[in-house]
């Protein structure tokens, strides 16, 4: 279901979030403009296709470009996933045209009744973030057909999905 290298990978990304160590000097090379760094948001739809607990951290924080990575975990009754996206984010104070890649692993399981392999697909986002003391963003995915994928059996290997988040950040 899920794979060492996504385990750990939750592993170090959580890490960072408690690590405080160069907190100061990190933020006077990439944090130009102070933003929160840290957002624990849900979501609904977007990258998981259900309801999902995210959390994100910003990477890079310049006057008017953000890099931040996320990586979350969803669930639709019988839709299990974790996703991974990088997105850069451009605008400036507080409202950012939010441009991104991601992945999602998901598997579908009923348990004692059926359940496939664990499968995958990727995306590309678009989508308005507004970050202050809050988090909200509306996206649109185009989720990306992959071997064994069983969701987007559409004929052209595409579908479109919007997701809407709410969080706060710290």
């Amino acid at each position: 279901m899920i794979r060492k290298r996504e385990v750990l990978l939750i592993i170090l990304f959580g890490s960072a979030c408690v690590t405080t160590a160069q907190k100061d000097s990190l933020r006077w090379r990439l944090n130009d403009h102070h933003v929160k760094s840290n957002v624990l948001c849900g979501e609904l739809l977007g990258g998981n296709l259900g309801i999902s607990i995210n959390y994100e951290r910003v990477i890079i924080n310049k006057k008017h470009f953000m890099l931040n990575a996320r990586v979350g975990l969803g669930n639709l009754i019988v839709l299990w996933s974790v996703t991974y996206s990088l997105s850069g984010n451009f605008g400036g104070k507080n409202n950012f045209l939010e441009i991104g890649f991601g992945k999602t692993d998901y598997t579908l399981l009923v348990p004692g009744i059926h359940s496939t392999g664990p499968s995958s697909y990727y995306y590309p986002l678009l989508g308005y973030r507004y970050h202050k003391n809050f988090l909200f963003k509306c996206q649109i995915l185009a989720l990306i057909n992959h071997k064994n994928n069983e969701l987007t059996n559409t004929g052209n290997g595409t579908l479109l999905i919007p997701g809407l988040s709410f969080g706060k950040t710290f």
